[in-house]
């Protein structure tokens, strides 16, 4: 039996939503991005075909 899985990597690079894009957070290096000013937001859609040879897909936040 062959399970077919696929992951499409749909994340998107944005401005850091903690420091607002900056890199700092008041006096300190922001810990989110660490002081790149960047925020990557994990978004992801599996794909998968059941035993029967039809696709179903998923939106997911993270693969771990």
């Amino acid at each position: 039996m062959n399970k077919k899985v696929e992951f499409i990597d749909k994340s998107k690079i944005t401005e850091c939503w903690g420091c607002e894009g900056t890199g700092k957070k008041e006096t300190k290096t922001c810990e989110l991005c660490k002081g790149t000013g960047k925020w990557k937001e994990d978004n992801y859609i599996l794909v998968a075909e059941t035993l029967s040879g039809k696709k179903i897909a998923f939106q997911v936040d993270g693969i771990k």
